[in-house]
């Protein structure tokens, strides 16, 4: 049903992993990424060695299979049906949803984001109610009380095409910590009827006593049986999503920069508009998008709206560019405030009768490498040219 997690489809196809390890950040990222891809890619539960665990759920949706995993590890795999679309399901689940929008939300006492990086790339701090902190204890072998209280310092990010096209990844590394947690992760994909979702969730920890592990099993199928995975997907795409943008017809060069003139940004009367003079690229080949858009909101006094390059860990093509949806209507507006006097300027210094377009809520477009990366985000008010330098 579920095929290898390395395959290759021509239409879209979302995977969606969630993983948590103990480690050094930043330095071990790569290594201990690949560790938990080599216990993910076994999540297919007909094959790989699992045993299916008869009576551990009630609920039909459910399964939970079993094996033994490295020396001292045992392996649970719970296999979940959910009745929504991997979109909802991926909206439920992205690092930057707030905890009153994820299902989970009764888990944590504490989930506040510190910093974004971009799309899919943020550092928070997370803090388990007593009894889930209990169970993760028990896990573990821990004396009781070992995470009890503990913020966990997390960065959680999102991956697309990592490590092969075709998979994406959702996950956390433990920043700073003391206790250690299982090594667990979660498979996201299209289920096998229209609007639904197969979720397998993975966990590795010490080995545990038959009578220790199955109330362990039989809390947690009841913990995902109450769960509440519906909720309105465009309600949730629009505070939690991204959009993409891109820029068409640069028929003779780039868009050319404005150059903003002294006055009150919060008008940006007819005067001032028609003030605005325009310079052409020096250099064609240093033109991207959001750089673009950094530029040209900075002017527009927005530097505030935060503009990527990058979508969940892959750089979009020069063309195109990631922004917030929720800042989308005002990017918008900004662009209409100005392409009627953009487009006459372009033809007048440029020639010919085609000026540059731009359109948001396009499917991204993104680079041929798909190795993992960490994104760095900035929205300086400096010219393209002088980002491309600091870059």
């Amino acid at each position: 049903l579920l095929g290898p997690l390395g395959f290759s489809v021509p239409t879209p196809r979302l995977i969606f992993v969630c993983l948590r390890i103990m480690t050094s950040f930043p330095t071990r990222f790569h290594e201990d990424l690949a560790a938990v891809l080599e216990l993910l890619k076994d999540y297919d539960a007909t094959s790989h060695g699992w045993q299916e665990i008869d009576g551990a759920s009630t609920d039909e949706t459910i399964q939970v299979y079993r094996r033994n995993g490295p020396p001292g590890k045992m392996e649970l795999n719970f296999r979940m049906l959910l009745p929504i679309s991997v979109e909802t399901t991926t909206s439920w689940i992205r690092a930057e949803a707030p905890p009153e929008d994820s299902p989970m939300a009764d888990l944590f006492e504490e989930f506040v984001c510190l910093k974004s990086f971009g799309p899919g790339d943020m550092i928070c701090t997370v803090k388990f109610v007593k009894w889930y902190a209990a169970m993760l204890d028990l896990l573990m072998g821990l004396k009781w009380p070992d995470t009890i209280g503990q913020t966990l310092l997390t960065r959680l990010v999102t991956r697309r095409d990592c490590p092969e096209p075709g998979v994406t990844f959702f996950g956390g590394l433990l920043v700073e910590n003391t206790c250690p947690v299982p090594l667990w992760g979660m498979v996201i994909m299209e289920g096998p009827q229209p609007e639904t979702t197969a979720m397998h969730e993975l966990w590795q920890f010490p080995t545990m006593r038959q009578e220790l592990l199955q109330p362990v099993i039989g809390h947690m199928c009841r913990i995902y049986s109450k769960q509440n995975w519906e909720g309105d997907a465009e309600q949730l795409e629009e505070r939690n999503g991204f959009i993409v943008m891109t820029i068409r017809k640069c028929c003779r060069g780039p868009p050319l920069l404005p150059v903003a003139p002294q006055g009150n940004l919060e008008t940006m009367s007819e005067e001032w508009l028609d003030a605005l003079t325009w310079d052409v690229y020096e250099d064609p080949s240093e033109f991207t998008l959001p750089l673009y858009m950094r530029y040209l909101l900075a002017c527009f006094g927005k530097k505030e709206i935060e503009i990527f390059d990058q979508l969940d860990g892959r750089h979009l093509l020069f063309y195109q560019a990631a922004a917030r949806r929720s800042d989308w209507l005002e990017i918008w507006g900004i662009w209409q405030l100005f392409v009627r006097r953009h487009s006459s300027a372009y033809r007048r210094k440029l020639g010919g009768s085609g000026a540059p377009g731009f359109q948001g809520d396009v499917p991204p477009r993104f680079g041929t490498s798909v190795q993992p990366r960490i994104p760095e985000s900035t929205t300086s008010a400096s010219t393209p040219q002088e980002e491309e330098e600091q870059e």
